[in-house]
């Protein structure tokens, strides 16, 4: 009975110690796009970064091994939510939070940015897999009530940038974040 007991106490060790060490792998720098959010949604932080807290910052290089998280801080009274979404370069909708597939018939809803003083992720990691080379652009819609997916997959090619969703949603806070999708690496040669 004794060497259960022991086993079980080491096992719970390592437990923690790994849990300890991957929530301190989650902390890093405060990065967010736009750098400030003053009046729609003051107090507001968006993180954006390579899986497991590596910034991810505008104009970097991802590649198709590259899980990108995302986390915040919403300083503020109120509860906010966020459909956050991506345009690879070929124009095709990457559904980041919530985890959804273009076209569905199901509708779903933005993610719930609760108040809190603690960073937090959103969700797990998104994966794209192979994009086809060049820009991607990845956007975080935050609005003071709750939006659907719908809304997003309509719209034209050309409401697909900063300004437009602005003007589209006027009461919504749009980060962006534009990077680039790294060429596919070659098959090894047999």
């Amino acid at each position: 009975m004794g060497e259960n007991r022991r086993a079980l106490i080491v096992l719970g060790s390592i437990a923690a110690a790994l849990a300890l060490l991957f929530g301190l792998s989650l902390r890093h720098g405060s990065y967010s796009s736009p750098p400030a959010i003053r009046g729609k949604a003051p107090g507001l932080e968006l993180h954006f970064f390579r899986w497991p807290g590596v910034p991810l910052r505008a104009g970097e290089t991802i590649t198709p091994a590259d899980p990108i998280g995302i986390s915040y801080r919403n300083l503020g009274n109120e509860s906010l939510w966020a459909l956050i979404f991506a345009y690879d370069a070929a124009g095709e909708l990457h559904w980041v939070q919530p985890h959804h597939t273009p076209g569905t018939r199901a509708d779903d809803l933005s993610m719930q940015l609760a108040a809190s003083t603690q960073e937090r992720n959103i969700g797990s990691a998104a994966h794209f897999g192979d994009l086809p080379p060049g820009p991607f652009t990845i956007f975080a819609l935050v609005t003071p009530g709750i939006m659907v997916t719908s809304r997003i997959e309509r719209l034209d090619p050309a409401e697909r940038n900063r300004e437009s969703l602005l003007k589209r949603f006027p009461d919504a806070v749009v980060f962006e974040l534009p990077v680039t999708a790294a060429p596919q690496s070659p098959p090894p040669v047999k």
